[in-house]
């Protein structure tokens, strides 16, 4: 257990510093943005996939929660964000090639915890609804990103 502690707490630090680093340079707004609401959308379906018993998080250093928040709150909108700097100026085929790198690291990084440490127990789930789940989730986030900074500045429309 202390091993597993050890990692969440390198994680929860690297996490926060990776975050602020990824903050460095403009558009800090849309980077922000990004990070956000991934976490919203990570917390409340993290939440269910935990709830309706498909797996379990034993080890955790928040231990008011049965889902992660460190995972859904820290680790997968700073990946998430930092897809969306990596993918900024790609194409629809060029971000869905990237996702489909970053997802896949993600989930040996997540089976090779499950396998080997108390981080993550699968109940019901099997490491391929990761892989499907965050590749969606990492494509549907970038496309409503790409939607919302198309959108006009209502600063501009009134000044005008």
């Amino acid at each position: 257990m202390p091993v597993e502690k050890a990692i969440l707490y390198i994680m929860f630090v690297g996490g926060i510093l990776f975050f602020f680093y990824s903050l460095r340079k403009p558009p800090v707004k849309d980077w922000l943005l990004a990070f956000f609401i991934t976490g919203y959308f990570a917390l409340i379906l993290g939440v269910i996939v935990v709830e309706s018993g498909m797996l379990s998080y034993p080890v955790t250093i928040f231990p008011y929660f049965d889902s992660s928040p460190l995972f859904e709150l820290v680790l997968f909108p700073v990946l998430s964000l930092h897809y969306y700097q990596t993918t900024y100026h790609f194409s629809f085929k060029g971000y869905l090639l990237k996702g489909f790198m970053y997802t896949t690291i993600m989930t040996v990084i997540e089976f090779f915890l499950e396998k080997h440490t108390d981080l993550v127990h699968y109940i019901t789930w099997k490491w391929y609804y990761t892989f499907i789940s965050v590749y969606i989730f990492f494509v549907l986030i970038r496309c409503l990103l790409q939607l919302i900074s198309k959108l006009p500045n209502h600063e501009q429309k009134e000044t005008s």
